[in-house]
């Protein structure tokens, strides 16, 4: 299964806040506020907590969906986008850099 997590933050503290936890609990930023894993969000209680305390704000809106690999393989795209969206998938077990 793979996690997109996307968000929509009025605050700019509290969405760089986000946008760093994310990334520091393994998320690949694929857009500005859209993020891919491989872990459920919410099994990560020490990271759900984080995001939970700080949905309390007004302008704090966050979505996970999973989606299943058959499905995450049929995503089309335009455009260039920075992430190995194969190694993600795991139809590549090695990350060239």
């Amino acid at each position: 299964m793979i996690y997109l997590i996307s968000y929509d933050i009025g605050n700019d503290r509290l969405r760089t806040k986000t946008a760093k936890i994310l990334v520091a609990a393994g998320y690949e930023r694929i857009q500005y506020s859209v993020y891919l894993g491989i872990s459920d969000p919410k099994k990560d209680s020490s990271l759900w907590q984080k995001l939970e305390k700080m949905s309390d704000a007004e302008d704090y809106q966050l979505i996970t969906l999973p989606i299943p690999i058959k499905e995450f393989r049929l995503m089309e795209i335009l455009g260039k986008i920075g992430v190995d969206l194969d190694y993600l998938s795991g139809d590549k077990h090695t990350l060239i850099i």
